[in-house]
Formats: structure tokens, sequence, C-alpha cells
């Protein structure tokens, strides 16, 4: 009897690492390999690297031994240096751009260098939610995902395009700096003087407290208005979001887009968009199909 070969997906985000296997044949998912490790900002180079290695070491060894290629998920400056915006985790990733990422997981998956791809998060992203919405698939509709850092792609004639959003100017700084999850934290701590470990604990605080509830609304609204004024310049139709805070915020996004008029129609609460997205990258590549990410 032949082996099942199988697809490792993972994605890199600032406070977790994620994993998940793909049955090469059927495109469904290997059970018990979707793992989600959250991890602590201030965890240095060397930790993160074994964290990421301890959690591909945890998947089923039956299914890592028929494996035949990787695709992982990764923040923009990953792929491209160049990048005009500043990372949440800056310091730690400013560490990690010497490091080929390609190289390493090779080395630690026993593949080939050319077996492993690294896609930006805002592509994984979209292509992640198209899997789910296969009637949004047409030029103009937008995924922004308001994770640790802000990434957005559109879809546009030749494939998915990265719009830059990060590092749009907005409120005299850039985008990233003011609509992130990490941003959103920054400012609570300095309105109250008070540490949260992420959104959905603020988000929780928010049900009884005034200073936090006004911190996240008044957040929420600028993320909209952002939204708003950058899907009308780049004459996009429909922004499917996500992100946690997306996840633990639905009420006031679906509110304020009723107050804001926006072309926000869709939301996504899916765990495995990133991974549904690297994998179906991977099978457009082996079809020779031409994908822009940037």
């Amino acid at each position: 009897m032949t082996a099942t070969e199988t697809f490792l997906t993972l994605h890199i985000g600032g406070a977790h690492f994620s994993t998940c296997l793909f049955n090469r044949e059927t495109g469904g998912i290997v059970p018990q390999s979707y793992q989600r490790i959250p991890v602590s900002y201030k965890v240095g180079q060397n930790m993160l690297l074994q964290i990421w290695a301890n959690a591909i070491a945890d998947l089923p060894a039956k299914h890592l031994a028929n494996l035949t290629g990787c695709a992982v998920s990764v923040p923009l400056p990953f792929i491209d240096p160049k990048a005009q915006y500043i990372p949440a985790c800056a310091e730690r990733y400013a560490k990690l751009y010497p490091i080929c990422l390609v190289e390493f997981f090779a080395e630690i998956l026993n593949l080939q260098p050319e077996d492993v791809q690294l896609h930006y998060n805002g592509t994984a992203y979209l292509k992640g939610e198209l899997f789910a919405r296969p009637g949004l698939d047409v030029p103009g509709v937008a995924g922004v995902h308001f994770g640790t850092d802000l990434s957005a792609s559109v879809i546009t004639g030749g494939g998915i395009q990265h719009l830059g959003w990060e590092s749009k100017r907005y409120l005299n700084k850039r985008a990233n700096d003011y609509l992130s999850a990490q941003a959103l934290m920054r400012g609570y701590h300095q309105e109250t003087g008070i540490s949260v470990m992420n959104v959905g604990q603020l988000t929780a605080l928010s049900k009884e407290s005034v200073a936090a509830r006004d911190v996240l609304k008044d957040f929420l609204r600028r993320a909209l208005s952002f939204l708003v004024r950058e899907a009308a310049n780049s004459h996009i139709h429909t922004v499917v979001l996500g992100g946690d805070l997306v996840r633990y915020n639905l009420d006031f996004f679906q509110n304020l887009k009723e107050e804001l008029s926006t072309r926000i129609t869709c939301w996504s609460n899916r765990d495995d968009t990133f991974h549904r997205g690297l994998f179906q990258l991977f099978q457009e590549s082996e079809q020779h199909v031409s994908l822009i990410e940037f």
C-alpha cells in the first residue's frame, strides 16, 4: 500500500506560531496536525526558533515521514527586507532577517530548499478566505488581517497583490503603528497604566471597564475609517476582515460599519484560514499558475 503524501503549512504571527498538515490526495487536514502555540513578545531569537522546531517535532511522525513540501506564511519583511513599515516585533524580526528561513525549515524537515515556499501573510490570508467563499474570487476583493501587524492584499486581474497598507501614512505615522493588535494594547497601557496579554483580554475588560471600552471603540472607529478611505482609493468593493480584533469585536465592527456605510461586507472567524490559503498557493504553484504577491 502506497503511503499517503502530506504537505505542511506553517503560519508565523507576532504572538503565535501554528502548524497544519494536509493530505496531498484529498486536500483534507490531517487529524491532530493543527497546532496554535502562543509566543510571548519578549521571546528572543534562539528561543523562537526552538519553539518552531518543537512544534514541528510534535506533529504525527508517520505523516512527517511522507512530507513532500512546506509553505510558510510570514510578515512582509521576511520576504521583502525593504518593506516600508516596522513590524510590532521589530527587534526579534530584525535578528531573524540574516537567517534564511527556507534553509532553516528545509533542514529540520529533511526537505530540499526548493520544496519550501514563503508567502506574505496577507496573500495567504486572502487566499484562505477565497477557499471558504469561492464566489468572492473576483478583482476588487481585498483581505485585511488585524494581527500583531496589519496585513492587506487584493485580487487584481493578474492575481493577488500586496496593498502596502502597513506603510500608509495615518495620523502622522505609518498605519501599522496605529492599526495593529500591538498598537491597541500599547494604547490601552498608555491610557491606564495597565498591561494586557492580548486582544481577547482587553475585550473582556471592556465589558466592565469604561476606559477599556473607550480605548477599544476609538481604535476600531479609526480602523474602519482607514479601511473605508483606502478601499475607495484602491477601487475595492469588498473587504474580508480577519484577526483577533475582528474575532472578539464583531458587534463593534457591525455597528460602526452601518454608521460609516462602508464597503466591508464579510467577516472571518476561521482558525485554519492561513493554512488553507497556503495549501491553495502551493497547489497553484505546482500547476504553474502565475501569482503576483507584491
